[in-house]
């Protein structure tokens, strides 16, 4: 027979071997791990849930980029603003003519002091620092005139303006009356009561040039005509060879006589004594 009390035995279970053990269990232990192991993103410190994710992360990275390239967007902003302001005042100073207020009474007061010192000469009814003086402000005159006449000429190339032209050749013929006059009389002071205290700073060499190589009205007129012609090659747009040799020989010819009326066997003894001294 059956015995069913050793049957019940057998089959015991053993509690034992299936109870849980608290201390073991890592999710008992620390909560968090299943979340940690999930969302890593997450930081749990102290039991606290700390949001710290990539995109806040790169949101913070973006904001010190915009801080640290603001002065630069800036400053280049500065700069574009700066040349663009430059260019438009030069535009607009390149498109308007040069202005001064020209001294009306300048060539009556040149005349009155040239005659001044050519009585002086005659009558010696000047001291020498008086002639020195009156001398002296011709010379400022003559600054003046030449001023005027480099702004129209500067005025009639960019404009090509009649009225600037006619303008700029009664100055030049201010001021070549005034060459001639200047050497002219310089070598009458040499040779008067005044040339000690007028001459007492030249060198023998500028000596030299107001004895012996005064400017005259012919070596004046041929030096023009010789500019003159200089002008007028400028203007060809695009000359041939053969123009430029005929322009040459003619720049050539005038210089040579113009150096010729000064005293110089030929244009390059000029060049030598007077413009390169």
């Amino acid at each position: 027979m059956y015995n069913n009390e050793n049957n019940n035995d057998d089959y015991k279970i053993n509690e034992d071997d299936y109870k849980i053990d608290d201390s073991e269990s890592s999710l008992e232990s620390n909560p968090n791990q299943a979340d940690e192991n999930i969302y890593p993103d997450y930081n749990y410190q102290n039991g606290e849930n700390t949001y710290n994710s990539r995109e806040t992360r790169n949101t913070s990275l973006a904001k010190i980029l915009i801080i640290a390239l603001a002065p630069v967007f800036f400053v280049a902003i500065f700069i574009i603003a700066f040349v663009v302001a430059k260019q438009l005042y030069l535009f607009e100073t390149y498109n308007t003519q040069v202005e001064y207020t020209y001294n009306s009474k300048i060539k009556s007061n040149i005349s009155t002091l040239e005659s001044s010192i050519e009585k002086a000469l005659e009558k010696n009814n000047l001291t020498s620092e008086e002639l020195i003086e009156k001398y002296n402000q011709l010379e400022t005159y003559y600054d003046e005139v030449e001023t005027y006449a480099r702004i129209e000429y500067a005025n009639t190339c960019y404009y090509v303006d009649n009225a600037n032209a006619r303008r700029y050749k009664k100055y030049r013929a201010i001021l070549d009356d005034m060459d001639e006059w200047f050497s002219t009389i310089k070598a009458e002071i040499y040779y008067s009561g005044y040339s000690a205290d007028f001459f007492a700073d030249y060198s023998d060499y500028e000596i030299d040039l107001v004895v012996n190589h005064p400017d005259t009205s012919e070596s004046i007129a041929k030096q023009d005509e010789a500019n003159e012609l200089a002008t007028e090659y400028s203007e060809i747009d695009e000359p041939t060879l053969a123009e430029g040799y005929e322009y040459l020989a003619k720049f050539v010819t005038l210089n040579n006589e113009f150096a010729e009326l000064k005293g110089y066997d030929n244009y390059m003894e000029y060049a030598y004594y007077e413009l390169y001294n």
